[in-house]
């Protein structure tokens, strides 16, 4: 998964929780411009994923390539 597809699972999970990216970013600790910039530009640091994670009771996960990462990823193991 990309950069940009992640932070953008992040911010559609943020709006299912009723939460702008403004209150998002605020909540998490980061100024509202520093999130913007991330959403356009595909580029943060991984503390910043983590920090917003956090703020939604998501978790960042890192798994090895395989084809149970792989089914999981695509949604059809289960």
């Amino acid at each position: 998964m990309e950069s940009v597809s992640l932070l953008n699972e992040v911010i559609t999970e943020a709006k299912r929780q009723g939460l702008s990216q403004a209150k998002l970013a605020d909540a998490a600790g980061l100024h509202p411009v520093t999130l913007s910039k991330a959403v356009k530009s595909g580029r943060y640091e991984i503390a910043t994923l983590h920090s917003l994670c956090r703020v939604l009771k998501m978790k960042v996960v890192l798994t090895k390539d395989n084809d149970i990462s792989a089914g999981l990823r695509r949604g059809d193991l289960f």
